[in-house]
């Protein structure tokens, strides 16, 4: 009797495991492969461009800020303000206390 009740709960089981891991599966992978939403993403892209094109010299930092200008931002990459000044407050924290002069000579690759 016992293994009639096991051999026809074990079906059962592993159909309601298996849709469980199922489901936790699919929530997973819907986040893509940052855990990060879609405009953080985008903004540390950005500020990783911004970087790179400071330490060529195609963008030039304030001197009293040692980082471009939102304005300079905006027109470089032909973006919309609003993400501009998003790249520029994340390039502001990311440098905080980290930078003395020009932001180009302490983000330049070493």
């Amino acid at each position: 009797m016992l293994i009639v009740v096991a051999i026809v709960l074990q079906p059962l089981a592993a159909a309601f495991l298996a849709t469980i891991l199922e489901e936790a599966h699919v929530e997973i992978t819907d986040a893509g492969p940052h855990r990060l939403a879609a405009d953080t993403v985008d903004t540390l892209t950005l500020v990783t461009k911004v970087r790179a094109a400071i330490a060529s010299g195609q963008l030039e930092p304030w001197d009293e800020t040692g980082l471009p200008s939102v304005e300079a931002i905006r027109r470089y990459f032909g973006c919309e303000k609003r993400r501009a000044q998003g790249v520029h407050d994340a390039l502001k924290l990311l440098t905080n206390g980290h930078h003395t002069g020009h932001a180009s000579s302490a983000e330049a690759p070493a």
